[in-house]
């Protein structure tokens, strides 16, 4: 069997020029990369870290049984955290985020919704429908979507919100939320400390 892949001749007279422009070439979109990553860093909110040791600045961010979670694992086609405003479906909001390494998510959803406190247990009668949940998919039985554990006590605060008009997206949503739920196993899990910063 013939070697179809031939060794480049190092030999500064003659194979050399044809292997340094092959190397210019490999090594100019690393050095743009790294341009990049670093303007982007260098353009980047300076943390304000709490005294639970999580961002201020953070679109999401919260403790769950004591322990830092924030969103990860975001792409530009599938954002980390996500707000839906439906404001032809008695206003409705739905938020959600996701740690795609964990394979952990949030679930908030508001009908109608107005810049208030809702407390789980004592919704106003204006309020239609209001839940609260975290799934670990990494431990959660797949096709056990009707039993999924919702807050069984807590809130959310909605403090900022800013529908963009003439669609669906949200220009504006800020709020805190604290809750009690169930895992798949019926063991209490308590999220504190929770915030979201999403928009302008």
């Amino acid at each position: 069997m013939k070697n179809v892949f031939k060794i480049p001749n190092l030999n500064p007279r003659k194979g050399f020029k044809p292997l340094r422009g092959l190397i210019v070439a490999l090594l100019l979109p690393l050095v743009g990369s790294f341009s990049a990553c670093s303007l982007a860093d260098a353009l980047k909110p300076t943390p304000q870290i709490d005294q639970y040791g999580l961002d201020k600045n953070a679109t999401f961010a919260c403790l769950v049984n004591g322990q830092k979670w924030e969103p990860a694992g975001s792409t530009t086609f599938s954002p980390s955290t996500s707000a839906l405003y439906e404001a032809y479906t008695d206003s409705s909001l739905a938020i959600g985020s996701y740690n795609n390494l964990k394979k952990q998510n949030f679930g908030f959803y508001i009908k109608p919704l107005k810049v208030s406190k809702f407390v789980i247990g004592q919704n106003s009668p204006n309020t239609k429908e209001f839940w609260l949940t975290f799934i670990d998919e990494s431990k959660y039985p797949y096709g056990q979507d009707s039993k999924i554990p919702k807050a069984f006590e807590g809130f959310i605060n909605i403090t900022s919100f800013i529908p963009l008009a003439g669609s669906t997206a949200v220009k504006t949503l800020k709020g805190t939320f604290e809750f009690k739920t169930l895992d798949y196993k019926g063991d209490t899990l308590k999220i504190t400390a929770g915030r979201f910063n999403y928009g302008n």
